[in-house]
């Protein structure tokens, strides 16, 4: 069996199950899934910020009350805002990443099959 270049950009997820099972080649694969994780979480990271950022944008209707209270009661929905943005972020990164090679899938459309996983869908399932 050939070598195969793991950091190149042209490996198949056919590739990555049928690697040899030897230590510099686990080595190899731990750290492009270690990088192929840290890319992803850094998308969402992003995304989940401007999610954020546009949905505080909206203004708030002042409810009156300035006690303990309701400031315990702001931070929750911060808190909540903060989740759901995060929640919103992977799945949209997560449905992009399903559909990449899919020219004409359309994320506002209709729901469409997902395709068979690709090469960053198998890293990030080890």
């Amino acid at each position: 069996m050939t070598p195969i270049d793991l950091a190149g950009p042209l490996v198949s997820s056919a590739a990555l199950l049928d690697l040899p099972d030897d230590p510099a080649t686990r080595q190899a694969l731990a750290a492009l899934q270690q990088r192929a994780s840290r890319s992803v979480d850094s998308i969402v990271d992003r995304l989940a910020t401007r999610l954020r950022a546009d949905f505080l944008a909206a203004p708030e209707e002042p409810s009156g009350d300035h006690g303990l209270a309701e400031a315990g009661a702001h931070a929750r929905r911060q808190a909540a805002i903060a989740r759901d943005c995060r929640l919103l972020a992977q799945e949209m990164v997560f449905a992009s990443l399903l559909h990449l090679e899919n020219p004409q899938w359309n994320p506002l459309g209709p729901a469409t099959p997902a395709p068979p996983p690709g090469v960053l869908a198998a890293l990030l399932s080890n």
